[in-house]
């Protein structure tokens, strides 16, 4: 839609240059898409004064030197750069220690599950009844997943939850630096939505045996 609420075909470069052009110092531009690319005019918007509020996690999980480039544009051009909602379901985590760190405090480690819902799935599971894959799409038609489940099943959402924490607590990690397992084989997250669950009830087999195993042994199943 366009600024006065009509549809219209257009990019999100489109819609920002418009936006830059109207929009008053002061501003607050909203992110709540699971956008690529939207956090590449992040400083364009800042830098016009706009202020940012977003709980769009991609754009702060990506190469550290352009994470670095939108808070120098927020502090020089006075304009807001919240993205709490990020981590933590919106609990003032992440203010918490950029506040700590920047009072010179040390943060020697962090404790948290960073993907609740996969080990939500994890818990449930264990209680018997349905199958992985059940529980996945069931929790992916109630929107507790990313829009693409293989997203949290794959590690990338608490990568990237991983490396927001780490930059607010003053490190400059990079994803590269990072090794991720995933929950599952990488061969079943392949081809399309619906050949990845397919392939997901296909390794329940294996799965369940890991469980049992666990059980045997004491354990649970949980990503970390």
């Amino acid at each position: 839609i366009d600024l006065g609420g009509h549809p219209v075909i257009g990019t999100e470069g489109d819609y920002i240059d418009a936006l830059l052009k109207v929009a008053p110092k002061g501003s607050v531009f909203v992110d709540a898409t699971t956008s690529k690319t939207l956090y590449k005019r992040y400083v364009d918007l800042l830098e016009a004064g706009i202020g940012i509020v977003s709980s769009n996690r991609r754009s702060f999980a990506v190469p550290y030197a352009e994470y670095a480039a939108m808070h120098a544009a927020a502090r020089e051009n006075g304009a807001i750069l919240r993205y709490e909602t990020t981590v933590g379901a919106a609990l003032p985590i992440l203010e918490s220690i950029s506040r700590g760190t920047n009072s010179c405090d040390e943060v020697l480690s962090i404790e948290a599950v960073v993907s609740c819902t996969l080990n939500q799935i994890l818990s449930e599971y264990q209680s018997g009844g349905e199958s992985l894959a059940s529980r996945v799409r069931k929790a992916a038609e109630a929107g507790l997943t990313e829009p693409d489940p293989r997203v949290d099943l794959g590690g990338q959402d608490a990568l990237r939850k991983l490396l927001i924490l780490a930059r607010e607590a003053g490190v400059r990690l990079e994803e590269a630096q990072v090794e991720v397992t995933p929950a599952v084989p990488e061969t079943v997250m392949q081809g399309s939505i619906g050949q990845f669950y397919e392939k997901l009830e296909a390794y329940e087999p294996t799965w369940a045996a890991h469980a049992r195993e666990a059980a045997v042994q004491g354990f649970r199943q949980r990503f970390v």
